[in-house]
């Protein structure tokens, strides 16, 4: 267990699902897209989390948050799932609209202190450099067998989520 601001902000990437799952996501859909593309996609999903804080600093209403992320999340899973070879900036947008909703909805309550952020932004990277990190290590053709999966898994999750069978 870490203590202090830093290590309250690392631990709360840990505690909520749909944000695990949108981190994870981004991972793969970043090795999916490969080259500049990965970058983009981990970019944007953090610029849409720090954009969703805005949103909640506004009192901004956004309708549907747990269906929009993860019924985004689940399509882009089924996307990368089935190789789907979209362009790199709708697959961009893709991303950041649900990390817009999850950034109003986890990090936009309450005011926190910079080591606390630095926290956030230390899970964020951890999750999404692990995702992306462990399907580099596989060899080429394995690799895109297992993101497959893995997309799929998290499709299923986000559906599973959304009919109340899992929490």
């Amino acid at each position: 267990m870490l203590a202090g601001d830093f290590g309250i902000g690392f631990q709360s990437v840990f505690t909520d699902l749909p944000l695990i799952l949108l981190l994870v996501t981004a991972g793969l859909l970043a090795f999916h897209l490969g080259g500049n593309g990965s970058w983009r996609v981990l970019a944007a999903a953090i610029v849409g989390m720090l954009l969703g804080v805005l949103a909640a600093h506004l009192e901004l209403y956004m309708p549907y948050g747990r269906w929009v992320v993860l019924g985004a999340l689940a399509l882009i899973g089924l996307a990368v799932a089935v190789k789907l070879e979209a362009p790199v900036w709708p697959s961009l947008v893709a991303m950041a609209l649900p990390s817009v909703y999850v950034g109003r909805a986890v990090l936009g309550l309450g005011q926190f202190g910079v080591l606390t952020w630095l926290g956030y932004g230390a899970g964020f990277l951890v999750v999404m450099a692990a995702t992306l990190g462990l399907a580099n290590l596989i060899d080429g053709t394995g690799a895109g067998r297992v993101v497959r999966v893995a997309a799929a898994g998290v499709s299923v999750a986000c559906v599973l989520i959304l009919a109340g069978v899992i929490g």
